[in-house]
C-alpha cells in the first residue's frame, strides 16, 4: 500500500515528497526503475482481468514483481488509456491515477471514489483539466468519500438544479484522500465527509439558494463560505478565506 493511494500506484512531486519522505515520480514511463512500477504492473493485470474487452494483441504482464517499466507495461497501459478515452501515451500521470483509482481502487476506509455520472447534476472537479492543473504542486486525489456523504452530494446537487433551473453543474472537489491520509494543502478533508464545492459562475443569488439548500438538508452540518447572505441559520460560518468555494461538512 502506498501512502494517499492504497492499492493503487502512487505519483507525486518533489514538495510531497519532501513533506511525506516518499520518492513517488510525478510520472512512470519507459524504461523507469521504480517500486511503484511494481504496483501499476499489478494494477493494469487487475483492471485487465476484469475488462470485457479484446486484449488478445497486448502481450499480458507476466512479472508484476519487476519494477522495470517495460515494453509489455507500456504496451497494457496503452490499451488502458484508449479504453478510458485517456491520451494514449504510455506515460502513467494524473488522468491515469485518477482513472485507475476509479475503476479498480479500493479505500481501506470504506470511502468511495466520487465520479462524474453521465447528465448528473455534479461532476469531480479533481478529474477535469483545469482541476488537475490546480493539484500541481503535490498530484494528489483528492476524490474519495464516505458512502453517506456521497448521497448528500448528489441530493444537494439535484434540489440546487431543480431550485435555480439552472444547468450549472456543481463542481466538487477536495476531498479526501483515498486512505484518509493528512495532506499539505489541507488541515482537516481527512474523513470522507469533508468536501469543497467551487461557486465558479455562480451569481449571487445562486450563491445564497445553494446555502439556504444546505440549511435545509439534515446531513449537512456546517458550511463555511465569505458570505452568510442574512440567512438565519447557525450552520452557515462566514470566513473571508472562502470567496471561491463552499467548505460543506456532512454528518
Amino acid at each position: 500500500m502506498s501512502k494517499g493511494h492504497a492499492n493503487i500506484a502512487a505519483i507525486g512531486t518533489a514538495a510531497l515528497n519532501k513533506v511525506w519522505k516518499t520518492d513517488y515520480k510525478s510520472i512512470l514511463r519507459r524504461d523507469d526503475s521504480h517500486a511503484e512500477v511494481a504496483i501499476l504492473k499489478n494494477n493494469l493485470k487487475e483492471y485487465r482481468a476484469h475488462s470485457s474487452e479484446d486484449w488478445t494483441s497486448i502481450q499480458e504482464i507476466l512479472d508484476v514483481l519487476s519494477e522495470i517499466f517495460d515494453e509489455h507495461t507500456e504496451q497494457n497501459l496503452i490499451q488502458f488509456q484508449k479504453l478510458e478515452d485517456l491520451n494514449a501515451d504510455g506515460i502513467y500521470g494524473q488522468s491515469s491515477r485518477n482513472r485507475m483509482a476509479a475503476k479498480i481502487g479500493v479505500s481501506p476506509k470504506g470511502f468511495v471514489r466520487l465520479d462524474s455520472p453521465a447528465g448528473g447534476a455534479f461532476i469531480n472537479f479533481n478529474d477535469t483539466k483545469d482541476g488537475m492543473a490546480k493539484d500541481k504542486d503535490f498530484l494528489l486525489d483528492h476524490s474519495w468519500l464516505t458512502k453517506e456523504a456521497l448521497n448528500t452530494v448528489s441530493q444537494l446537487a439535484d434540489s440546487f438544479r431543480k431550485a435555480t433551473s439552472s444547468s450549472k453543474i456543481l463542481e466538487i472537489n477536495d476531498c479526501s484522500l483515498i486512505d484518509g491520509e493528512d495532506t499539505p494543502e489541507h488541515e482537516s478533508h481527512q474523513t470522507g465527509t469533508i468536501m469543497d464545492i467551487r461557486n465558479s459562475g455562480m451569481t449571487a443569488e445562486e450563491e445564497k439558494k445553494f446555502l439556504e439548500i444546505c440549511t435545509e438538508n439534515a446531513q449537512v452540518k456546517k458550511v463555511l463560505f465569505h458570505k452568510k447572505y442574512d440567512i438565519a441559520s447557525d450552520k452557515i460560518k462566514p470566513e473571508p478565506k472562502h470567496h471561491d468555494h463552499f467548505h460543506i461538512e456532512i454528518g
